[in-house]
Formats: structure tokens, C-alpha cells, sequence
């Protein structure tokens, strides 16, 4: 079942080191719905094989590719995507925004572009730049009408590859899409694969919310499993951290088919990745071999967290609120809200005051269109999801009288 608490209770997360909670002062009653961790103790079985590991008292250097956590991945990717992967395949990584640096290194020269669809988690755009290269954005359609979705402009990402000075060679691929909550589809990866064969590109695939898919009837394709003739070119990032809430155990991986590839992102990684923790590996071989049902039960936690969300930020609404749902929240625990009515100059900061939430802003998403948007994280108790959502709700409809007045 779940964890010790459940999935709306969850200990104080305050001076723990938490990110998420640290940020505000104790005494600013702020409640964090920023970076995407979630307010839920990790399953039972994660908790207890971790136990398991500390009791033994030793941690000396662990091996970079223990068999059973090996196996652990392979038989989840099969089990859960219908996808058989080699053991020579999977290289674990700390994170997967390291295995995007990996990746930088590897497939790209400093001074060339790296092409990503946007808005798009802000690593995925900061991260050419870190390492010498330059972002190439491929702005992504916002929906047409409330409830419609984000898509993609195949001939527009043509267009601008085409036309970058900086002769892009490694395209970066948030599939599902962080923040806009899109699983694409089947036409959509194959547009994809297309584009990546056409003009030679590698394929970062960042797949690290695949297992958190909430839509009925949308399912998560991992891109190469779909496409086998693109290993050649693609590297897909995974880990168990969003999906179980272990981010802090720093575990990842990639799955990279193609030996000559494999080879480049394995000397690109060299002196960088070294060695991941004992206990993140435990954790990994826990949460895939046993957290199934604890998944099952999150899931359906995050689809009511959804429906509250919908509840309290219905279109109708949208003119006396001023808010708008972007985004068809088909996948991942993240809401991207459109709050371009309130004519704010910084939506992140007047929530915080007024609405005392703190929000992910829209800086560093790569948001071109003129448009400004606020990510909620509603992977938390339903009732700090209402409370929010009501202080949201309320501070937004003054907003809006003012501006109206």
C-alpha cells in the first residue's frame, strides 16, 4: 500500500535540506508547489530495503553496474513498456539533467546549437549553454481553446534546423513534456524519428516521467522501443526519482543500444560520473521490482489531484480569474497555468505574497510568445492542493477587479 502516512499525510519536510521546503522562511506560511518532488514518504519497500542496506554498515565504493539493479531496470522496461533492453545498454548516472550534460559533451561541438522543443523544463535550455553551445528553441503550438492541447510544428522544427547558423546536431526531447503534461503520440514520435533521420541528428530522449502517464488511453512510448532503426541515434534518459519520490538518492540512467554511441557517452562521462551511491541503487531495485502497487495507488491520487485542479480552474471562470489551465495535464504531477490576464510583472512573486504559494516561474522555460505562465506542482495532500487552489483562485479575481475597477 502506501507509505507509513499515505498519500495525504506526509512528515515536516522542513529542515531536512529539502529544496523544495527551505527555500521560504519556516515563518512565511508559503506553501513550496515549485520543484518537482512530492510531498509523499517513498514506498514502504523503498524505505525498508534501504534500511536493509544501512544495517549492513558498510559503504565503501560500490560498482558501477551491480546485476541486480541492472536487472531490475531491464525487467521493469519490459514489464511496464514492452521494451527489452541489453544489460551493455544501461549506464547508470547521479541525474538525469547529468546525463543531458553527458550528452551535450558527447554529440556536440562548443558553438553549436542544441535544438529542443519549448516550453520545456528549464536544465534542458541552461544546459548548452554551461557547456559552450547555444539552445536552439522549436517553439511548440499553445492550445487554441481551453482544454486543448500543446503540439508540434514538424515543418517550423524543419524550417529552423535547417536555417540555425549553428548547424544543430543533437536534438533534446522532454517525452512526456514537462511542463505541458503532453504523452505524444504515436504520429507525433514518428514526425520526430523522421526529422532526427532527415538531418542527422543524435536524440536525447529525457523519458524521466514515463511512468507517471494519468490520461486514460494515453500511453507512453519510449521513442526507440517504437522506432528500433533510431538506436543508431538515440540515448533515452530514465530514472525511478519522479515516479517513487527519491530524487535526493541521485539515481539515474541512460539506455544507449547503439555500441558506437554507448562508447562516445561513456567517454564524454569519464572523471565526470564516477560512482553513484549504495543507496541509490538499493532504492532503484526496490521501487522497480516492488513498487508497482504503491505506483498504482499514487496514480489514482494524482488523478483526483487532477480533477481539483479542473474544479477550481474551469474556462468559464477564466474572466472573472484571469487563470487558464495551459496544459491537458495527460501526464506528469505538474500544472502549467497561464496568468497573462493579470498583467504581472513578476506571477511568481505577487503568488507568493498574496496567494502564499510558491510557484516554478516561467523564466528559463524558453516562453517566447508574449504569454506568461506560473508551473504548480500537485504532487501533495488534496487538501493543500484545495487550499492553494481556493488562495490562487482568490487572489487572482482581485487582481482582476483592480485591474478592471
Amino acid at each position: 500500500g502506501q507509505g507509513q502516512l499515505g498519500f495525504d499525510a506526509c512528515p515536516d519536510r522542513r529542515g531536512t535540506g529539502s529544496v523544495k521546503w527551505d527555500r521560504y522562511p519556516a515563518d512565511a506560511g508559503i506553501q513550496p508547489m515549485w520543484v518537482a518532488d512530492m510531498d509523499v514518504q517513498s514506498p514502504p519497500a523503498v524505505v525498508e530495503a534501504l534500511r536493509r542496506r544501512v544495517d549492513h554498515g558498510c559503504f565503501g565504493y560500490n560498482v558501477a553496474a551491480p546485476p541486480a539493479s541492472v536487472e531490475a531496470v531491464r525487467d521493469y522496461l519490459a514489464r511496464e513498456h514492452g521494451w527489452e533492453v541489453d544489460a551493455a545498454a544501461i549506464t547508470f548516472l547521479p541525474g538525469v539533467v547529468q546525463g543531458l550534460s553527458v550528452c551535450t559533451l558527447a554529440y556536440s561541438a562548443p558553438g553549436e546549437a542544441v535544438a529542443t522543443p519549448t516550453p520545456v523544463y528549464p536544465p534542458i535550455l541552461a544546459n548548452p549553454r554551461i557547456h559552450g553551445r547555444a539552445p536552439l528553441a522549436l517553439p511548440m503550438v499553445p492550445p487554441p481553446a481551453p482544454g486543448a492541447p500543446w503540439t508540434f510544428d514538424f515543418a517550423d522544427w524543419r524550417a529552423r534546423l535547417r536555417a540555425s547558423k549553428q548547424a544543430p546536431r543533437l536534438l533534446v526531447l522532454c517525452s512526456p513534456q514537462n511542463p505541458t503534461g503532453r504523452v505524444l503520440t504515436r504520429e507525433e514520435l514518428a514526425e520526430v524519428a523522421a526529422v532526427a533521420e532527415e538531418l542527422d541528428l543524435v536524440v536525447c530522449a529525457d523519458e524521466i516521467w514515463s511512468d507517471l502517464v494519468l490520461e486514460d488511453g494515453a500511453k507512453h512510448e519510449p521513442l526507440v522501443k517504437l522506432f528500433p532503426d533510431l538506436a543508431k541515434r538515440t540515448v533515452t534518459l530514465m530514472a525511478p526519482s519522479k515516479t517513487y519520490n527519491l530524487a535526493g538518492l541521485g539515481i539515474a540512467f541512460a539506455v544507449t543500444p547503439d555500441a558506437d554511441l554507448r562508447r562516445a557517452f561513456r567517454r564524454a562521462a569519464r572523471g565526470i560520473v564516477t560512482q553513484m551511491s549504495p543507496l541509490g541503487y538499493a532504492g532503484l531495485e526496490a521501487a522497480y521490482n516492488e513498487g508497482g502497487p504503491w505506483r498504482a495507488e499514487l496514480i489514482d491520487h494524482l488523478r483526483t489531484g487532477r480533477e481539483i485542479i479542473r474544479e477550481h480552474l474551469r474556462p468559464e471562470d477564466a474572466a472573472a480569474t484571469g487563470l487558464q489551465l495551459a496544459s491537458t495535464l495527460e501526464a506528469t504531477y505538474l500544472a502549467w497555468i497561464d496568468v497573462t490576464d493579470l498583467e504581472l510583472r513578476d506571477p511568481a512573486l505577487y503568488f507568493e505574497e498574496q496567494a502564499k504559494i510558491g510557484f516554478t516561474a516561467d523564466f528559463g522555460f524558453g516562453v517566447k510568445s508574449g504569454r506568461q505562465y506560473v508551473r504548480l506542482n500537485y504532487g501533495c495532500s488534496h487538501d493543500d492542493l484545495r487550499s492553494a487552489l481556493e488562495r490562487l483562485v482568490a487572489a487572482a479575481t482581485a487582481r482582476m477587479r483592480e485591474l478592471n475597477g
